[in-house]
């Protein structure tokens, strides 16, 4: 005997239900210290670009052998990988892109680090 089985429809996602559970996630968690979400945005944008600037982009400039053996088999990987001249050991480096580089350390960092603790204090924003 042929047998029709009626099949169950998929629940509906519930957009308004996900952004209180979002809402209600950041409150107890984030939210706590008081930072709005730009705030943490900027702080991991700082937090994060501060090593990648020292450990990775600063390579061009200074001398290798200044650097942890991981970081110089990261650029290495990376102009390998991505086939990036200016990066690539031994080459020459262009006087342009060495300015480059020297303004975001003189620049990036000198003003990443000081902003980054600034927004772990309550009530300092941008």
């Amino acid at each position: 005997m042929l047998t029709i089985r009626r099949v169950q429809e998929a629940p509906q996602f519930d957009l308004f239900a996900f952004s209180n559970c979002l809402r209600a996630c950041w409150e107890a968690t984030l939210g706590a210290m008081g930072l709005s979400v730009l705030d943490w945005l900027l702080l991991g944008f700082f937090a994060s670009h501060i090593p990648i600037t020292i450990l990775i982009d600063s390579q061009a400039v200074f001398p290798r052998s200044v650097y942890p053996q991981g970081a110089t088999d990261l650029v290495d990987w990376y102009a390998h990988e991505f086939h990036d001249p200016y990066m690539e050991a031994g080459r020459p480096i262009q006087w342009w892109f060495t300015s480059f580089v020297v303004c975001e350390l003189l620049f990036q960092v000198c003003q990443s680090a000081p902003l980054g603790p600034r927004f772990l204090q309550h009530g300092e924003t941008l």
